[in-house]
């Protein structure tokens, strides 16, 4: 088993280095429309391998040998910023306080190797942790008071994702917000066991999986140019079929861009301007969007070479 550090912190929640405005004090997960993953865990979503991880009573099992782990992920969904909710009941058997036998919720999945992983543990602890070829601590382990401790208790994990930053969520209760990088692409979700020194079985009964890619909405822009000016604005964003339609009105100019889509990062082709072409890119924010407009110079063997034009958040109105 891939080793880590599983001392516990007595306490709540860790300190944080930054802010995202008001912290909501609990998160739904609703199945909305836009939920991918939609409560009961489909058979034919995840590869399991009938011996390790299996479904049975509808729910979804791993059996993880002592002193081992198991992860499945459902790679039919990639998500940056998403909200997901998964529930963990624990084993039915006693296990010692303080083992390292958990269960958990992966995001931000790569491969086997690069993913993270907020996990439960049967004593009312929980912990964060990066794997990227080893192991490394986000929210090290520590107690949290709105976890259930019973043998077979059932806790429900939510973790929502905005850019690079997650907040995690404990039985609808803020237990940490923290930041990583988080992968180009995004990542996949998945479930997680771990066994200290005796086999455990981890089960899990429903999950939710929502991507917050959604760009359509009306915003206030406020922008800085690179000579160090300002300006404001408005943008108008709906959706066209399989792309948008970006309605740009900033200093008594209103032009028309084109959107596209790749998970929940976006870029917007803009009319050219004293003949010259510029592309919008954002990603999510809080409320909102933020990102830089450039326009291209020339093409290198990395990729384009651009010339900033300005930097501008997008707040929803």
């Amino acid at each position: 088993m891939p080793t880590r550090q599983i001392g516990i912190i007595a306490g709540t929640v860790a300190a944080c280095v930054f802010t995202l405005g008001e912290l909501p004090r609990a998160l739904a997960c609703p199945v909305e429309p836009s939920s991918v993953i939609r409560g009961e865990l489909s058979v034919e979503d995840w590869r399991a391998d009938g011996q390790q991880s299996y479904f049975e009573d509808r729910q979804l099992v791993l059996k993880a040998g002592a002193n081992n782990v198991v992860k499945l992920t459902n790679e039919k969904y990639r998500f940056a910023s998403g909200t997901f909710c998964l529930d963990v009941k624990a084993p039915q058997e006693p296990v010692a306080a303080g083992a390292a036998t958990a269960g958990g919720l992966v995001f931000w999945s790569s491969d086997s190797r690069q993913y993270f992983l907020a996990e439960v543990f049967p004593d009312a602890t929980f912990g964060i942790y990066r794997m990227a070829g080893r192991w490394s601590d986000l929210a090290p382990r520590q107690k949290f008071a709105a976890l259930h401790s019973a043998p077979g208790a059932i806790n429900e994990i939510g973790v929502k994702t905005v850019g690079n930053h997650f907040r995690l969520y404990l039985n609808d209760t803020l237990a940490f917000e923290g930041a990583a990088q988080m992968p180009l692409m995004g990542g996949t979700v998945g479930v997680f066991a771990m066994s200290a020194d005796s086999p455990s079985e981890w089960r899990f009964t429903a999950m939710t999986a929502t991507s917050t890619r959604d760009f359509t909405g009306r915003y206030s822009v406020a922008g800085t140019v690179s000579d160090g000016s300002s300006y404001q604005g408005t943008v108008i964003v709906e959706k066209d079929n399989e792309t948008f339609k970006v309605k740009r009105s900033v200093a008594g100019v209103t032009t028309e861009g084109l959107g596209l889509a790749e998970f929940d990062r976006v870029a917007v082709a803009y009319p050219p301007v004293a003949g010259k072409a510029s592309v919008g890119q954002y990603a999510p924010t809080e409320n909102g969007w933020a990102g830089v407009i450039a326009t291209p110079l020339a093409p290198t063997p990395k990729g384009a070479l651009v010339e900033v034009l300005a930097n501008e958040t997008w707040t929803q109105k």
